[in-house]
């Protein structure tokens, strides 16, 4: 095969991966199809910007001008406004070392074709990068932009599902504390079988606390507590009442 043709296959196999990574990353590619197929090595830049705004939503240029070297030199704001979300639910240290982590992932060079290379920098709710020359890969600079993007999103929902928790021990230790005046300490970050097992145990209730699990689901832990705490209720009425 003459050198045309090889590069036609690669431009091809580099756009089949981008829309691999768009419908990996939830992008519906089968009803709302993709064209994959390339006449020469460059034309999957077409495909690589569908994905992208597939993916991201509205991708702006920002920046357009030639390196030293005289390739085209452009520069792009790619929105995620999970990132809303996400810097809130970290620390400051924390922040400091995502944000670097991500700027790391931006920087990508062509190591086959040498002529290509993307860094990017993160912002409030989006990023950017820029990308230098037009000849080479695609889909290594989509696939880090993807992954970014995911554990932006894995992060946001583990930390939303550990606050939901949290509070909801706390609502069971308030629980506590109304009827029966023992304080129970709790935290955001305790596991909500063990708030619910150490509960139990201090109503004097270890049978149930033994056989917790994460397989109760939090209205029944309620409905178990406010069982138990009726019952001393109960039990310390008749203890109150002359033999």
């Amino acid at each position: 095969m003459c050198q045309e043709q090889i590069g036609q296959m690669q431009a091809t196999y580099d756009a089949f991966l981008l829309i691999k990574i768009a419908h990996d990353a939830g992008i519906d590619v089968v009803s709302d199809s993709i064209d994959f197929y390339c006449y020469d090595f460059g034309s999957q830049a077409d495909t690589f910007w569908v994905c992208m705004k597939r993916i991201f939503g509205e991708v702006v240029l920002t920046s357009e001008k030639l390196s030293d070297w005289g390739t085209s030199k452009c520069t792009y704001r790619v929105p995620l406004p999970e990132l809303c979300d996400f810097y809130p639910l970290l620390k400051d240290a924390e922040r400091s070392r995502y944000i670097n982590k991500f700027n790391a992932m931006l920087r990508s060079e062509d190591d086959f074709f040498g002529e290509f290379e993307m860094e990017g920098m993160m912002a409030g709710n989006c990023f950017h990068i820029t990308l230098s020359g037009d000849y080479g890969l695609y889909s290594p600079l989509l696939a880090q932009m993807v992954a970014i993007r995911n554990e932006v999103h894995e992060l946001v929902r583990t930390r939303r599902a550990q606050l939901v928790n949290g509070l909801r021990g706390i609502v069971m230790a308030k629980m506590v504390y109304d009827r029966s005046g023992i304080v129970v300490d709790v935290s955001l970050e305790d596991q909500l079988d063990v708030v619910f097992s150490s509960i139990m145990q201090q109503c004097d209730n270890p049978r149930i606390s033994l056989a917790t699990d994460h397989s109760l689901s939090f209205e029944t832990m309620i409905t178990t507590l406010t069982s138990t705490l009726d019952q001393a209720v109960i039990n310390t009425n008749r203890e109150d009442v002359p033999a």
